[in-house]
């Protein structure tokens, strides 16, 4: 087996292994690898391909970043944080195969983590993979019970909190598209249920947007969300690479929602294997009385069941947090929908494992777009470091 770095596989051939890949979902996509790494964490691309000799026969999307926590940061190895991915099999292996190709990817992460001084390794599963929406997915990965990785991760007020044994139940809401519009209408809260009443009641419409202009409308109406939220935008550039790269293929969708003409409100969708992800959604305040957030995400709900699609995933919620914490209190929303609860499969390791192997670091590179910027991804630079064992209940036995 060989280990080959983003820039030297045949990414026509990765990206054929991710469409028939039941392990796979849009987020492994080499075209999203590239928005990914291009735009939240740049210059960390570290992610990779096994090759058996003959073909490739698993893809790891793979990311270094610098994270801030509060008072400390740390170097961080992930496989996607919120857009989520894991290792993809090419569909069909034997078991002995699999295996095998489990611990070359293993080694390569923890290999990377020792070069980088990661404090942390973070990895998971993609909820919309054919295998976990099947329910062929262990609910125990492997990197869990064969590389004795902690299972989940712990989320505090403002988000990630991660710490050993630390763990919180991350619920994906799952809108299961199989029943009949009347069905899904009535599985959404009451309070949800008289929104999109009102704002039925007001005329409001739902479309698809098509043609140059869909960017310039949604980012506009994402300024205007900004002065009420006080959130930080994405470039308007990754909005354009992004429906440049997935719209023509209709894995990019927006959708508007409109009163009198005017668009009000907008709902980003990434579309793969026969589910829609909410990206991004944002609205004008000026109509937020209407309802229009209620109204936008039930508008989608529709249009997904009539596009044939067979779930909506609207993101996580955290039942287990106090409702006064400004993540719960984000998320909660979420949670009107009617969505099926499914847990969102996540671990980590933390320090470094004193016995990880070393590997030359002319052999241990980042793809080429990451030359020139390692500061900003903490490589070879000091945040907080905590050299204890990584994976850190018991040793890996696999080589």
């Amino acid at each position: 087996m060989k280990v080959l770095p983003f820039d030297e596989a045949d990414l026509s051939e990765w990206d054929r292994l991710c469409d028939s890949s039941a392990d796979a979902w849009l987020f492994h996509l080499s075209s999203w690898v590239t928005l990914e790494s291009n735009f939240f964490f740049p210059g960390s691309n570290a992610s990779f391909a096994v090759h058996d000799g003959h073909k490739i026969v698993a893809v790891q999307p793979l990311y270094v970043a610098t994270l801030g926590l509060g008072a400390w940061s740390e170097t961080l190895v992930h496989s996607g944080i919120h857009r989520h991915t894991g290792l993809a099999l090419l569909d069909g292996l034997e078991p002995g195969v699999i295996k095998a190709v489990r611990s070359v990817a293993m080694r390569r992460i923890e290999i990377l983590a020792k070069h980088v001084s990661a404090d942390r390794i973070q990895l998971n599963i993609q909820n919309l993979a054919p295998k976990r929406t099947n329910g062929e997915c262990s609910e125990i990965p492997f990197w869990v019970s064969g590389f004795g990785y902690f299972l989940g991760v712990g989320i505090g007020p403002g988000g990630l909190a991660p710490a050993p044994g630390l763990a919180t139940c991350c619920a994906d809401q799952m809108v299961e598209l199989t029943m009949p519009e009347e069905s899904l209408f009535s599985a959404l809260d009451e309070s949800c249920r008289r929104a999109v009443r009102k704002a039925q009641g007001q005329c409001l419409s739902c479309n698809e947007g098509a043609g140059d202009d869909v960017v310039r409308d949604y980012y506009a109406l994402a300024e205007r969300s900004a002065k009420r939220t006080g959130e930080s935008l994405a470039p308007r550039g990754y909005y354009e690479d992004l429906w440049n790269a997935l719209g023509p293929q209709g894995s990019c969708r927006f959708l508007f929602v409109c009163s009198a003409g005017q668009k009000i409100a907008a709902l980003l969708l990434l579309i793969d294997k026969g589910a829609a992800h909410f990206l991004g959604g944002v609205s004008d305040p000026e109509f937020l009385p209407m309802r229009v957030n209620d109204f936008m995400h039930w508008s989608a709900i529709v249009w997904a069941k009539r596009q044939g699609l067979h779930v909506y995933r609207l993101g996580p919620v955290f039942p287990e947090l106090p409702d006064d914490w400004p993540v719960a209190k984000v998320s909660r929303f979420k949670g009107k929908f009617g969505g099926k609860s499914v847990p969102i499969i996540q671990g980590v390791a933390f320090g470094i494992r004193k016995n990880m192997q070393t590997l030359p670091v002319s052999r241990l590179r980042l793809s080429s777009q990451s030359k020139g910027m390692q500061s900003k991804t903490g490589i070879g630079g000091g945040s907080c470091r905590t050299p204890f064992a990584l994976g850190s209940r018991r040793k890996c036995t696999e080589t």
